[in-house]
């Protein structure tokens, strides 16, 4: 089982983690999530901030730096939560990243059709690539998703930037906590969401253009990517159209 700790934050390799996968800076589907109005500064100062919480509160046992620390006095009250970890093996959490990846590849000519000197998102989804095929987690593979998201930022295209940010998720995916929490559908589903958003922007809101998109990543979906969302709540509401896509795939693949 892969439990996702302190180590990622310190840039060590946990104990608890398979070396193999490299150290594992901030996640960074949470910071890009956080991200979304601010930027990545006030992401790190939202991180800070659940850093000082968890402090406050002892972490469960195998569950060193759990985000879920910071509402350790609902637990004390005695207020029904989610199981904190789910079972994630490190062959799931490959086989995730790389269909992350293959989702974003789909719509990769978007956005370089639209900014061709751009290299960002097409890095970020080498180095999912790369990860998925058995390479170290790195700090590399967080940076070139920032990168890929702050390329979804500066794109003047609206379909452009939702195929950088499904890049982005696509590194983000090897981030993915083992925690029984809706907001994790998010980290597996987002790339293939993004990609169906950005299809249907650049079909000019062709709804036929998402549908094709979702039916595409529900037969793409690797038996690891079902696995996984059988032991997670369902996609969590809100999230504007992109969230409805990813409850309309989350909904299919369980299905």
């Amino acid at each position: 089982m892969v439990e996702l700790d302190e180590g990622m934050r310190s840039g060590s390799t946990s104990p608890s983690f398979p070396s193999r996968l490299g150290a594992g800076p901030t996640d960074l589907a949470p910071l890009q999530d956080a991200a979304g109005e601010h930027g990545e500064s006030a992401a790190l100062s939202i991180d800070a901030k659940v850093s000082s919480a968890q402090r406050a509160w002892p972490a469960l046992p195998g569950a060193a730096g759990s985000r879920c620390c910071a509402m350790r006095p609902w637990h004390d009250r005695g207020v029904p939560t989610e199981p904190d970890n789910i079972a994630l093996s490190e062959q799931e959490l490959r086989e995730i990243a790389g269909y992350a990846a293959d989702c974003a590849r789909r719509v990769l000519p978007i956005f370089e059709q639209h900014v061709p000197a751009d290299p960002r998102p097409r890095e970020a989804i080498d180095a999912a690539y790369a990860f998925a095929g058995g390479g170290r987690r790195t700090a590399a593979l967080r940076q070139m998703g920032w990168a890929a998201y702050r390329a979804a930022r500066e794109a003047a295209s609206p379909a452009a930037a939702d195929a950088a940010h499904a890049a982005c998720h696509a590194a983000a995916a090897a981030y993915l906590h083992p925690k029984a929490s809706a907001h994790q559908v998010k980290h597996i589903l987002g790339a293939a969401a993004h990609a169906a958003r950005a299809e249907e922007l650049a079909s000019g809101a062709d709804p036929r253009a998402p549908a094709g998109t979702l039916e595409w990543a529900r037969h793409r979906a690797p038996a690891a990517v079902i696995a996984v969302l059988g032991r997670l709540p369902a996609a969590p509401p809100g999230g504007g159209r992109v969230g409805e896509l990813i409850r309309d795939l989350d909904a299919a693949l369980r299905a």
